[in-house]
């Protein structure tokens, strides 16, 4: 498998090296907004609501942000 220049996981030798992440698990209440600060950019993410077991957030980047769906 070669890797791609996106992939946060680069294999060499069968050796996985990962970069480190920043991560942030919370409860969210409608409405309620964070902001995301990496490297100087900013990326605001907002709970818009729920419908069933399924949850609504917006995400606001900056222009030329690419959004891709991981899985």
């Amino acid at each position: 498998m070669k890797p791609q220049q996106s992939d946060p996981i680069a294999v060499t030798d069968r050796t996985a090296v990962v970069a480190p992440a920043c991560q942030s698990i919370d409860w969210y209440s409608e409405g309620e907004e964070r902001i995301v600060d990496a490297g100087g950019i900013q990326i605001a993410v907002r709970f818009v609501g729920r419908k069933g077991r399924r949850g609504r957030i917006a995400i606001t980047a900056p222009p030329g942000a690419v959004f891709r769906a991981r899985g």
